[in-house]
């Protein structure tokens, strides 16, 4: 659990967040926003303030059963054939 809120584990998680987003124009515009703003980690006030709601929003999953995730889902075709015989 302490690693869990650990800061600076926090921290690390945000400076790579840029890496675990596959698809960034999927992001809204607040959140592209802010992806870019997390780039410049000498940006101090943004980096704590990110911690911060990360460090609240962890501890309210722990401590209620039934948190949820709100997400947005999205389809990509791998492939389609135009040709097909009939």
């Amino acid at each position: 659990m302490d690693r869990l809120l650990s800061k600076k584990n926090i921290f690390l998680s945000i400076y790579l967040v840029d890496s675990y987003i596959e698809n960034k124009e999927l992001l809204d515009f607040k959140d592209r926003r802010l992806l870019m703003e997390l780039k410049d980690v000498f940006n101090k006030r943004i980096i704590k303030s990110t911690i911060d709601k990360v460090e609240t929003r962890i501890k309210q999953i722990l401590d209620n059963d039934n948190e949820f995730f709100p997400v947005k889902v999205y389809f990509k075709p791998k492939k389609y054939d135009f040709c097909r015989k009939h």
